[in-house]
């Protein structure tokens, strides 16, 4: 065989690695953008998921809120969540179209039904007081209703979170052909080989810098990088459970800014928005590293505070956060004075599961706020409401 054959062989199997590799490359990047955007969809639709559930969530709040005090205040945060459940609930019909028909219209016909319950009960409340409206309460169709949503909702969020492990399952084989595929291009063109493993890498790290953002995002408050509901839920149930095993205490903190709202009113939401900002900055400080913060609400939040053996250590504690959310801040040349009235619920007393606690800190937040706001006040046996938490 000549030399020019000899180059010629070469050249023709250079080439035809390159094309394999090429085209194994194209695949298995077309691959990958497919499933990122499935991986975004499926994000999406946890979202909306999770839009329905705090909608139920904060229209019961808002509706025991105003049935606990008879203030029409509580009811704004009621109507509002009315409002974004049914918006949330036109988003997954949007979403998933006729696949999940009937768990949308089961939903809505719950949403129907337990959305009349709290209606009759603020009724009642507004024209007979608050006893028939506990009787109501007492009855515990609404704790049904809720139970459903929860597990409607549970299931489907079990179905994508089933779906995305899938997808990630695909994606890290995606991710093994190629490599198989440079190791084969190392083997007959070094620099080719080094060119393009750089620029995946590149293109590697800008997808799990992507993914980590997602990640982020999906467990931690916009606004205020705090964790979210659902981060602080998962963290709580986690610390309950290592509570129960060493047979250890926690407590759990609500805190709602007193004078927040006339914040807004005045100097718009944008200053707002700082102040909230600038509010989990002074908690986080005033918090041990132990500590988990949560932004839950508009200017609501939630700390989870583990490791204290002592009640009036959660005392101490709550009054010392009461004081510091009463000192002014600053936003540009504005001079912001606000408050926080704080609830306390404790592991085991008040409750013992993740939901329990929080609403026995809720309970107890409404308490300080009908005390005169800027108060603590522990989560109290007579506030135990006749129906067990959900």
């Amino acid at each position: 065989m000549t030399l020019e054959r000899k180059l010629l062989t070469v050249f023709v199997l250079v080439f035809a690695v390159f094309a394999i590799v090429a085209g194994i490359t194209i695949w298995s990047g077309n691959e990958m953008a497919k499933m990122e955007r499935a991986r975004t969809g499926h994000y999406a639709a946890l979202e909306i998921l999770d839009a329905i559930l705090l909608g139920f969530d904060d229209a019961e709040t808002g509706q025991r809120g105003y049935l606990l005090t008879g203030d029409n205040e509580y009811l704004k945060p009621y109507y509002t969540a009315i409002s974004a459940t049914e918006t949330a609930l036109h988003r997954f019909h949007e979403s998933f179209g006729n696949q999940r028909q009937g768990v949308h219209a089961r939903l809505a016909e719950l949403k129907e039904k337990m959305f009349a319950e709290l209606d009759l009960t603020i009724q009642l409340r507004q024209t007979k007081g608050l006893e028939p409206a506990l009787e109501v309460v007492a009855s515990d169709k609404g704790r049904d209703y809720m139970v459903e949503v929860r597990e409607l909702v549970q299931n489907l969020k079990d179905v994508e979170k089933a779906t995305l492990s899938t997808l990630s399952d695909g994606a890290a084989q995606n991710v093994t052909y190629y490599q198989y595929s440079v190791g084969l291009f190392v083997l007959f063109l070094m620099m080719a080989v080094m060119s393009l493993y750089s620029f995946m890498q590149s293109d590697a790290t800008q997808k799990r810098k992507a993914l980590e953002r997602l990640t982020h995002d999906a467990t931690h408050d916009g606004l205020t990088d705090l964790a979210n509901r659902n981060l602080f839920f998962s963290v709580l149930s986690y610390s309950i459970a290592a509570a129960q095993r060493s047979k250890g205490t926690l407590g759990v903190l609500f805190i709602d800014l007193d004078g927040f709202k006339a914040v807004n009113d005045t100097h718009g939401h944008d200053i707002g928005d700082e102040v909230l900002q600038k509010v989990a900055m002074r908690l986080t400080r005033e918090c041990r590293e132990s500590d988990v913060v949560a932004r839950v609400g508009g200017d609501e939040f939630l700390i989870l505070v583990p490791s204290i053996s002592k009640q009036e250590h959660f005392a101490k504690f709550a009054a010392h956060l009461v004081e510091a959310l009463s000192m002014p801040l600053y936003v540009g040349h504005l001079e912001m004075h606000i408050g926080a009235s704080v609830g306390i619920a404790v592991y085991p007393q008040h409750g013992q599961s993740a939901a329990g606690l929080v609403k026995a800190a809720d309970a107890a937040m409404y308490k300080a706020k009908k005390a005169g706001k800027g108060q603590y006040r522990f989560f109290s046996d007579e506030q135990r409401s006749p129906t067990p938490p959900v």
